[in-house]
């Protein structure tokens, strides 16, 4: 059986600016290719939107500023 994996993705509308919080990003299946992975949430909390994420987006680097 093939391993659904999970990416991070915004749990809400976020804001271009807000500063991404553990409340804001969900971990879901499937992993988009180049979504941020599970193991990496850490580092993506505390990042600021570089634009407005829909909610249910995935989260990329590109995404994502101090």
């Amino acid at each position: 059986s093939i391993v659904q994996r999970r990416c991070l993705r915004a749990a809400r509308d976020i804001k271009a600016g807000e500063t991404l919080s553990r409340e804001m990003i969900d971990v879901l299946r499937p992993a988009t290719p180049g979504a941020i992975r599970p193991p990496e949430i850490s580092k993506v909390i505390g990042t600021r939107a570089l634009h407005d994420i829909p909610s249910g987006k995935e989260l990329r680097w590109l995404d994502l500023g101090e």
